[in-house]
């Protein structure tokens, strides 16, 4: 693990224990890994969970714990695992890849955030209080910036900042890019607006290769 790893620093430590003190940095999921809701089994998923909550809190402290279940690699998302996320004591669930004629229902009637009882019964006594979750589904299916022609300005590109592209050449993003960068981005915005019930937006910047 990174944190681990003889080549980081003291100072990147330091810095990295700033950024959480401050706000900048917040852990999402935590897990060991972002498990697959379909074929796995549920005590292996909540010991991957424990296991990555166990050293968060041990390394850095409990209120750094993590808040929401960031899930939006897993190819489908079940009531249970929202159930468990619920139970587990997180606030939010964001899953991801759904079928796409669903996330276009939702798109289109504005319907990507509600709460989800992962364990639904029409049954009152059966019913679990905190087998609900609030659900954020990511609007699209990336989750980055506009990517066409592919890492046109991309800041965060994988290839550029390992090395594999020419680092003296300007960065994607400089004085001559900026604004049509800008122009680009704020239509994007504008267009994803429309699926949204209300005027707060969530965007992810991550690099998508």
């Amino acid at each position: 693990m990174w944190w681990d790893d003889p080549a980081t620093s003291d100072k990147q430590r330091s810095d990295f224990r700033r950024l959480l003190a401050t706000g900048q940095v917040e852990f999402v999921n935590g897990g060991w890994v972002m498990q697959d809701e379909i074929s796995t089994m549920y005590d292996a998923d909540i010991n991957q969970m424990t296991l990555g909550h166990k050293w968060i809190v041990d390394t850095f402290g409990r209120e750094y714990a993590p808040r929401v279940a960031w899930h939006i690699d897993p190819q489908g998302h079940v009531g249970a695992t929202a159930a468990r996320f619920a139970a587990m004591g997180f606030d939010a669930y964001v899953p991801n890849r759904i079928p796409a004629p669903l996330k276009n229902q939702l798109q289109q009637s504005k319907g990507l955030e509600f709460i989800w009882d992962g364990m639904a019964s029409p049954v009152p006594a059966n019913r679990q209080a905190d087998s609900e979750i609030f659900t954020h589904v990511l609007d699209m299916f990336g989750y980055n910036p506009p990517n066409s022609p592919r890492n046109l300005y991309f800041f965060d590109d994988y290839s550029y900042w390992k090395g594999e592209r020419n680092m003296t050449e300007e960065p994607p993003i400089n004085n001559t890019s900026v604004v049509p960068y800008v122009e680009l981005m704020a239509k994007f915005m504008m267009a994803r607006a429309k699926w949204l019930a209300t005027p707060v937006m969530y965007d992810a910047l991550g690099v998508y290769c």
